[in-house]
């Protein structure tokens, strides 16, 4: 009988061959962490259960275009960009004009304002396609309610140019490891990383090197 936990897993843990690259989600990220993986270091592999909620936050992606579509509205996904030299995948475009970016969540209550990390990103999507309005769509896992928060892209332009800049000068191939200090988009972002050779991550494994 096939075990299909197993053969999920290993699709799930496919990588899509661009790990090299600066991507627009580095902007939100911590740059000793971009470094790690455009040098081709190997980060802590996703657990079976790490890869499944990934693809809830998926199925919801596609979920939301998919009803979206159905309501009558112009819907594109399945989209790659490139801006001021970062890659990335916008969720869903409606009508040319409106930036839909999904995120789920394990909050049960949606929080008063956008936060940051999903804001920038949407922005910079936003913007790579010259589209001035964003929409962050967050669902929370436990609850089910859905927020929606709107933004301007145009206000996030010079925060996004600025960290494009930073990204390209400290984490290409060759150059030497940048500090390791949390992104003040994301200060949490130490607790989840899977780079353990990192002295800043609290799993740190002295005995990894790179």
């Amino acid at each position: 009988m096939m075990d299909l936990t197993q053969i999920l897993f290993e699709q799930r843990s496919i990588q899509r061959d661009d790990e090299n690259e600066a991507h627009i989600s580095d902007l939100c990220g911590c740059d000793r962490a971009t470094w790690h993986r455009r040098n081709g270091h190997v980060p802590e592999p996703f657990t079976a259960e790490k890869l499944a909620q990934f693809a809830i936050g998926l199925g919801y992606e596609r979920e939301v275009g998919d009803t979206l579509r159905e309501a009558g509205l112009d819907v594109k996904t399945g989209m790659t960009v490139d801006y001021l030299g970062l890659t990335g995948h916008p969720d869903i475009v409606i009508d040319d004009k409106l930036l839909v970016e999904t995120k789920t969540t394990d909050l049960q209550n949606p929080k008063d304002s956008v936060s940051l990390h999903y804001a920038v990103q949407a922005a910079a999507y936003a913007l790579a396609l010259s589209i001035e309005d964003a929409v962050v769509l967050v669902k929370h896992a436990k609850t089910h309610i859905e927020a929606q928060y709107f933004l301007k892209a145009e206000g996030y332009r010079e925060m996004i140019e600025e960290r494009a800049r930073e990204i390209h000068e400290t984490t290409g191939a060759g150059m030497p490891p940048p500090p390791a200090v949390p992104n003040p988009i994301s200060p949490w972002g130490c607790r989840y990383c899977d780079y353990r050779m990192c002295p800043s991550n609290p799993k740190h494994a002295e005995e990894i090197r790179f």
